[in-house]
Protein backbone atom coordinates (compact mmCIF):
# COMPACT_ATOMS: atom_id res chain seq x y z
CA UNK A 1 0.00 0.00 0.00
CA UNK A 2 1.42 3.38 -0.72
CA UNK A 3 0.20 6.69 0.08
CA UNK A 4 0.93 10.63 -1.63
CA UNK A 5 2.80 12.87 -0.80
CA UNK A 6 2.17 15.30 2.09
CA UNK A 7 0.33 18.45 0.50
CA UNK A 8 1.69 21.00 3.02
CA UNK A 9 5.06 19.83 2.16
CA UNK A 10 7.69 21.41 -0.57
CA UNK A 11 9.14 18.85 -2.68
CA UNK A 12 12.39 18.55 -2.42
CA UNK A 13 14.86 17.76 -5.41
CA UNK A 14 16.51 14.34 -5.78
CA UNK A 15 20.21 14.84 -4.22
CA UNK A 16 18.88 17.72 -1.75
CA UNK A 17 19.43 15.17 1.18
CA UNK A 18 22.79 12.85 0.23
CA UNK A 19 21.78 9.12 0.81
CA UNK A 20 24.96 8.30 2.04
CA UNK A 21 26.81 9.63 4.94
CA UNK A 22 23.43 11.87 5.91
CA UNK A 23 22.83 13.27 9.86
CA UNK A 24 19.75 14.42 10.96
CA UNK A 25 18.91 17.41 12.11
CA UNK A 26 16.59 19.06 14.76
CA UNK A 27 16.25 22.71 13.80
CA UNK A 28 12.78 23.12 14.55
CA UNK A 29 13.08 21.38 17.89
CA UNK A 30 16.32 23.48 18.74
CA UNK A 31 14.23 26.45 17.69
CA UNK A 32 11.53 25.33 20.03
CA UNK A 33 13.76 24.84 23.00
CA UNK A 34 16.35 28.39 22.16
CA UNK A 35 13.00 30.80 21.53
CA UNK A 36 9.86 29.27 22.84
CA UNK A 37 10.10 27.05 25.96
CA UNK A 38 11.66 30.46 27.88
CA UNK A 39 8.36 32.12 27.08
CA UNK A 40 5.72 29.22 28.19
CA UNK A 41 3.86 30.74 31.19
CA UNK A 42 4.12 29.27 34.09
CA UNK A 43 7.54 27.83 33.59
CA UNK A 44 9.19 24.57 34.61
CA UNK A 45 6.77 22.41 36.77
CA UNK A 46 7.63 19.99 39.20
CA UNK A 47 4.28 18.40 39.61
CA UNK A 48 3.87 15.72 41.95
CA UNK A 49 0.25 15.01 40.54
CA UNK A 50 -0.11 11.39 40.79
CA UNK A 51 -3.49 10.66 39.36
CA UNK A 52 -3.76 8.19 36.65
CA UNK A 53 -5.91 8.52 33.46
CA UNK A 54 -8.21 6.59 34.22
CA UNK A 55 -8.85 7.89 38.06
CA UNK A 56 -9.00 11.39 36.36
CA UNK A 57 -12.18 10.52 34.06
CA UNK A 58 -13.53 9.05 37.37
CA UNK A 59 -13.56 11.79 39.41
CA UNK A 60 -14.76 13.95 36.09
CA UNK A 61 -17.34 12.18 35.83
CA UNK A 62 -18.67 12.14 39.81
CA UNK A 63 -17.93 16.05 40.20
CA UNK A 64 -20.66 15.97 37.45
CA UNK A 65 -22.96 14.35 39.49
CA UNK A 66 -23.04 11.04 37.36
CA UNK A 67 -22.77 7.28 39.50
CA UNK A 68 -18.91 5.75 38.73
CA UNK A 69 -20.01 1.61 38.45
CA UNK A 70 -17.46 -0.67 37.56
CA UNK A 71 -19.08 -4.19 35.59
CA UNK A 72 -15.95 -6.43 35.14
CA UNK A 73 -13.17 -4.22 33.96
CA UNK A 74 -15.07 -1.80 32.34
CA UNK A 75 -15.84 1.59 34.30
CA UNK A 76 -19.20 3.21 33.38
CA UNK A 77 -21.36 6.24 34.14
CA UNK A 78 -24.45 6.75 34.85
CA UNK A 79 -27.05 9.60 35.30
CA UNK A 80 -29.85 7.79 37.11
CA UNK A 81 -31.11 4.76 35.23
CA UNK A 82 -29.09 6.67 32.32
CA UNK A 83 -25.89 5.16 30.68
CA UNK A 84 -24.10 7.92 30.18
CA UNK A 85 -20.45 6.33 29.22
CA UNK A 86 -17.68 4.63 30.34
CA UNK A 87 -13.79 3.68 30.10
CA UNK A 88 -12.91 0.60 28.20
CA UNK A 89 -9.39 0.50 29.99
CA UNK A 90 -7.95 3.94 28.40
CA UNK A 91 -10.27 3.94 25.93
CA UNK A 92 -13.47 6.15 26.03
CA UNK A 93 -16.92 4.63 25.11
CA UNK A 94 -16.83 7.62 22.47
CA UNK A 95 -14.68 5.39 20.17
CA UNK A 96 -16.91 3.49 18.24
CA UNK A 97 -15.73 0.09 17.43
CA UNK A 98 -15.35 1.13 13.43
CA UNK A 99 -13.00 3.82 15.19
CA UNK A 100 -10.74 1.67 17.26
CA UNK A 101 -10.53 -0.94 14.38
CA UNK A 102 -8.92 1.26 11.95
CA UNK A 103 -6.47 3.04 15.13
CA UNK A 104 -5.26 -0.03 15.87
CA UNK A 105 -3.13 0.08 12.58
CA UNK A 106 -1.13 2.95 11.50
CA UNK A 107 -1.19 2.29 7.58
CA UNK A 108 -4.60 1.62 8.11
CA UNK A 109 -5.34 5.68 9.88
CA UNK A 110 -3.01 6.95 7.51
CA UNK A 111 -5.03 5.97 4.54
CA UNK A 112 -8.03 7.52 6.25
CA UNK A 113 -6.13 10.53 6.99
CA UNK A 114 -5.15 10.25 3.01
CA UNK A 115 -8.59 9.83 1.72
CA UNK A 116 -9.51 13.01 3.70
CA UNK A 117 -7.02 15.33 2.33
CA UNK A 118 -5.19 15.27 5.20
CA UNK A 119 -1.88 15.54 5.13
CA UNK A 120 0.75 12.80 5.95
CA UNK A 121 4.40 11.50 5.80
CA UNK A 122 4.46 9.65 1.85
CA UNK A 123 5.11 5.81 2.26
CA UNK A 124 4.64 2.12 1.66
CA UNK A 125 3.69 -0.69 3.88
CA UNK A 126 5.50 -3.78 3.70
CA UNK A 127 6.07 -7.64 5.20
CA UNK A 128 8.31 -9.17 7.41
CA UNK A 129 9.64 -10.88 3.99
CA UNK A 130 9.79 -7.73 1.90
CA UNK A 131 13.13 -6.44 2.75
CA UNK A 132 14.03 -5.88 -1.03
CA UNK A 133 10.78 -4.17 -1.33
CA UNK A 134 11.75 -1.59 1.40
CA UNK A 135 15.01 -1.23 0.26
CA UNK A 136 14.25 -0.14 -3.25
CA UNK A 137 12.10 2.21 -2.22
CA UNK A 138 14.60 3.69 0.40
CA UNK A 139 16.88 3.64 -2.69
CA UNK A 140 14.16 5.36 -4.51
CA UNK A 141 13.37 7.88 -2.37
CA UNK A 142 16.43 9.46 -1.58
CA UNK A 143 15.67 10.95 1.58
CA UNK A 144 15.86 9.98 5.11
CA UNK A 145 13.27 7.22 6.06
CA UNK A 146 11.86 5.95 9.36
CA UNK A 147 10.51 2.07 10.04
CA UNK A 148 7.44 1.51 12.32
CA UNK A 149 5.17 -1.27 13.32
CA UNK A 150 1.84 -0.91 12.27
CA UNK A 151 0.89 -1.67 16.06
CA UNK A 152 3.45 -0.22 17.45
CA UNK A 153 3.11 2.28 20.91
CA UNK A 154 5.45 4.36 23.11
CA UNK A 155 8.40 4.64 20.05
CA UNK A 156 8.76 0.48 20.19
CA UNK A 157 10.54 -0.55 17.28
CA UNK A 158 10.88 2.78 15.47
CA UNK A 159 14.42 3.23 13.86
CA UNK A 160 14.73 6.80 12.19
CA UNK A 161 17.27 8.35 9.41
CA UNK A 162 17.52 5.13 7.48
CA UNK A 163 19.06 6.04 4.10
CA UNK A 164 20.84 2.92 3.06
CA UNK A 165 20.97 -0.89 3.04
CA UNK A 166 22.94 -0.81 6.47
CA UNK A 167 20.91 1.00 8.23
CA UNK A 168 17.54 -0.70 6.87
CA UNK A 169 18.97 -3.95 7.60
CA UNK A 170 19.56 -2.84 11.51
CA UNK A 171 16.11 -1.65 11.75
CA UNK A 172 14.64 -4.67 10.35
CA UNK A 173 16.08 -6.68 12.91
CA UNK A 174 15.00 -4.39 15.54
CA UNK A 175 11.34 -4.40 14.38
CA UNK A 176 11.44 -8.02 14.57
CA UNK A 177 12.35 -8.25 18.31
CA UNK A 178 10.30 -5.11 19.59
CA UNK A 179 7.15 -5.09 17.18
CA UNK A 180 3.59 -6.55 18.46
CA UNK A 181 1.73 -8.88 17.02
CA UNK A 182 1.07 -7.56 13.60
CA UNK A 183 3.36 -8.31 11.13
CA UNK A 184 3.13 -5.36 8.99
CA UNK A 185 5.25 -2.50 8.72
CA UNK A 186 5.30 0.88 8.06
CA UNK A 187 7.64 2.80 5.76
CA UNK A 188 8.00 6.50 5.39
CA UNK A 189 9.45 9.53 4.99
CA UNK A 190 10.85 11.32 8.03
CA UNK A 191 9.45 14.58 8.61
CA UNK A 192 11.03 17.02 10.64
CA UNK A 193 9.31 19.11 13.18
CA UNK A 194 8.28 19.53 16.87
CA UNK A 195 6.64 16.65 17.69
CA UNK A 196 3.03 18.00 19.10
CA UNK A 197 0.33 15.83 20.65
CA UNK A 198 -3.04 17.39 20.37
CA UNK A 199 -5.80 15.82 22.49
CA UNK A 200 -9.56 16.13 20.41
CA UNK A 201 -12.56 15.82 21.95
CA UNK A 202 -15.75 15.83 19.73
CA UNK A 203 -14.87 19.32 16.99
CA UNK A 204 -12.34 20.69 19.51
CA UNK A 205 -8.68 20.50 20.64
CA UNK A 206 -8.87 20.32 24.29
CA UNK A 207 -5.25 20.58 24.93
CA UNK A 208 -1.85 20.33 23.09
CA UNK A 209 1.50 19.39 24.00
CA UNK A 210 4.92 19.33 22.57
CA UNK A 211 7.11 16.00 23.73
CA UNK A 212 10.73 17.69 22.85
CA UNK A 213 13.50 15.26 22.42
CA UNK A 214 15.99 14.19 25.56
CA UNK A 215 18.22 16.82 25.19
CA UNK A 216 20.88 19.20 27.27
CA UNK A 217 21.52 23.00 27.28
CA UNK A 218 25.56 23.47 27.69
CA UNK A 219 26.91 26.09 30.05
CA UNK A 220 30.59 25.81 28.99
CA UNK A 221 31.82 24.06 31.48
CA UNK A 222 30.04 20.88 32.19
CA UNK A 223 30.31 17.56 29.88
CA UNK A 224 27.75 16.19 28.31
CA UNK A 225 27.69 13.31 30.68
CA UNK A 226 27.53 16.02 33.51
CA UNK A 227 24.54 17.89 32.12
CA UNK A 228 22.72 14.55 31.92
CA UNK A 229 23.19 13.91 35.64
CA UNK A 230 21.80 17.34 36.29
CA UNK A 231 19.12 16.84 34.03
CA UNK A 232 18.39 13.20 35.59
CA UNK A 233 17.94 15.24 39.46
CA UNK A 234 15.29 17.63 38.24
CA UNK A 235 13.66 14.79 36.92
CA UNK A 236 13.29 12.99 39.57
CA UNK A 237 10.97 15.68 41.13
CA UNK A 238 8.23 14.90 38.29
CA UNK A 239 5.37 12.71 38.74
CA UNK A 240 5.69 11.75 34.72
CA UNK A 241 9.60 12.11 34.40
CA UNK A 242 11.00 10.26 37.70
CA UNK A 243 10.14 6.41 36.91
CA UNK A 244 10.99 6.99 33.06
CA UNK A 245 14.41 6.82 31.76
CA UNK A 246 16.60 9.23 30.50
CA UNK A 247 18.33 7.19 27.26
CA UNK A 248 21.05 8.95 25.27
CA UNK A 249 21.21 7.26 21.54
CA UNK A 250 24.99 7.38 21.50
CA UNK A 251 24.88 6.70 17.46
CA UNK A 252 23.29 9.76 17.08
CA UNK A 253 26.04 11.52 18.95
CA UNK A 254 28.15 10.17 17.31
CA UNK A 255 26.61 10.98 13.73
CA UNK A 256 27.06 14.95 15.09
CA UNK A 257 30.79 13.82 15.97
CA UNK A 258 30.10 14.42 19.83
CA UNK A 259 30.87 12.35 22.99
CA UNK A 260 29.68 12.48 26.35
CA UNK A 261 32.81 13.96 27.39
CA UNK A 262 32.41 16.78 25.30
CA UNK A 263 31.66 19.96 26.55
CA UNK A 264 29.04 22.73 24.95
CA UNK A 265 29.51 26.19 24.78
CA UNK A 266 26.88 28.17 26.90
CA UNK A 267 23.14 28.04 25.42
CA UNK A 268 24.34 25.19 22.75
CA UNK A 269 21.63 22.59 22.76
CA UNK A 270 22.74 18.61 22.53
CA UNK A 271 19.46 16.94 21.25
CA UNK A 272 20.25 13.18 22.55
CA UNK A 273 17.51 10.71 20.92
CA UNK A 274 16.01 10.61 17.72
CA UNK A 275 12.71 9.67 19.54
CA UNK A 276 10.85 12.81 21.10
CA UNK A 277 8.65 9.95 23.83
CA UNK A 278 8.64 10.77 27.46
CA UNK A 279 9.70 7.19 28.27
CA UNK A 280 13.22 7.77 26.49
CA UNK A 281 13.88 11.42 27.95
CA UNK A 282 11.49 13.36 26.20
CA UNK A 283 9.78 16.35 28.08
CA UNK A 284 6.62 17.38 27.53
CA UNK A 285 5.59 21.00 26.96
CA UNK A 286 2.09 22.40 27.22
CA UNK A 287 1.23 24.57 24.29
CA UNK A 288 -2.50 25.03 24.42
CA UNK A 289 -2.68 28.44 23.76
CA UNK A 290 0.55 29.06 21.55
CA UNK A 291 0.00 26.77 18.84
CA UNK A 292 -1.71 28.50 15.69
CA UNK A 293 -5.70 27.81 15.14
CA UNK A 294 -4.96 26.02 11.85
CA UNK A 295 -2.68 23.64 13.53
CA UNK A 296 -5.15 22.75 15.88
CA UNK A 297 -7.63 22.28 13.46
CA UNK A 298 -5.44 20.03 11.65
CA UNK A 299 -5.67 17.97 14.58
CA UNK A 300 -9.75 17.81 14.56
CA UNK A 301 -9.91 17.57 10.52
CA UNK A 302 -7.73 14.13 11.09
CA UNK A 303 -9.98 13.08 13.66
CA UNK A 304 -13.13 13.60 11.59
CA UNK A 305 -11.34 11.64 8.74
CA UNK A 306 -12.25 8.79 10.68
CA UNK A 307 -15.59 7.44 11.24
CA UNK A 308 -17.09 6.89 15.01
CA UNK A 309 -13.96 8.47 16.62
CA UNK A 310 -15.29 11.09 19.38
CA UNK A 311 -12.02 11.62 21.25
CA UNK A 312 -8.09 11.45 20.16
CA UNK A 313 -4.74 12.01 20.80
CA UNK A 314 -3.31 13.08 17.35
CA UNK A 315 0.44 12.94 16.63
CA UNK A 316 1.56 16.18 14.42
CA UNK A 317 4.95 17.13 13.23
CA UNK A 318 5.02 20.65 12.67
CA UNK A 319 8.31 22.68 11.39
CA UNK A 320 6.71 25.54 13.78
CA UNK A 321 3.49 25.84 16.37
CA UNK A 322 2.81 29.45 14.92
CA UNK A 323 1.78 27.45 11.58
CA UNK A 324 0.23 24.66 9.79
CA UNK A 325 2.37 24.92 7.02
CA UNK A 326 4.31 21.97 6.44
CA UNK A 327 2.67 19.93 9.56
CA UNK A 328 1.51 16.64 9.06
CA UNK A 329 -0.08 14.05 11.07
CA UNK A 330 1.25 10.71 12.31
CA UNK A 331 -1.15 8.72 13.73
CA UNK A 332 -4.27 9.02 16.11
CA UNK A 333 -4.42 7.42 19.47
CA UNK A 334 -7.57 6.05 20.90
CA UNK A 335 -6.09 5.26 24.83
CA UNK A 336 -4.11 8.32 25.01
CA UNK A 337 -2.39 9.17 27.96
CA UNK A 338 -4.05 12.53 29.36
CA UNK A 339 -1.42 13.17 31.75
CA UNK A 340 0.68 14.41 29.24
CA UNK A 341 -1.25 17.48 29.36
CA UNK A 342 -2.71 17.33 33.17
CA UNK A 343 1.39 17.00 34.45
CA UNK A 344 3.07 19.23 31.94
CA UNK A 345 7.10 19.58 32.70
CA UNK A 346 6.44 23.47 31.21
CA UNK A 347 3.68 25.26 31.19
CA UNK A 348 -0.21 25.12 33.35
CA UNK A 349 -1.42 21.96 33.72
CA UNK A 350 -4.25 21.03 31.52
CA UNK A 351 -7.34 18.48 32.76
CA UNK A 352 -9.10 17.03 29.64
CA UNK A 353 -11.10 14.75 32.19
CA UNK A 354 -14.42 16.93 31.98
CA UNK A 355 -14.19 17.66 28.40
CA UNK A 356 -14.76 14.07 27.81
CA UNK A 357 -17.38 13.47 30.40
CA UNK A 358 -18.99 16.55 28.78
CA UNK A 359 -18.86 14.94 25.63
CA UNK A 360 -20.37 11.98 26.83
CA UNK A 361 -23.45 13.66 28.41
CA UNK A 362 -24.25 15.97 25.67
CA UNK A 363 -23.95 12.37 23.26
CA UNK A 364 -26.32 10.49 25.94
CA UNK A 365 -29.00 13.47 25.83
CA UNK A 366 -28.95 13.84 22.10
CA UNK A 367 -29.26 9.79 21.85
Amino acid sequence: MRWGVSKNRAEAAPGDVPVEGWTPGFAPVERFIREVIPTIPGGRQLSTDSRGHVELIREAAAARGLTVTMIGKKTCFYDGKLAVGGMSGWVPSLVGQHAWSICRYKDLSKQMFEAAGVPTPAGITVNPDQFDAALAHVRAAGRPMVLKPVDGGSGDGITCGITGEEQLRAAWEKIKREAKENPRYVLEEQAEGVDIRAYVVGRRVVAAATRVHAHVVGDGRQSIAELVEEKQEWRRDHTILDNRSFIVETALLQRHGRTMQDVPAADEIVVLNSVANLHVGGENVNITDLAHPDLLNLAVEATRSIPGLGVAGIDLLAPDIGTAEGAVVLEANVGANSRVHNCPTYGQPRNVAPAIIDEMIATATRT
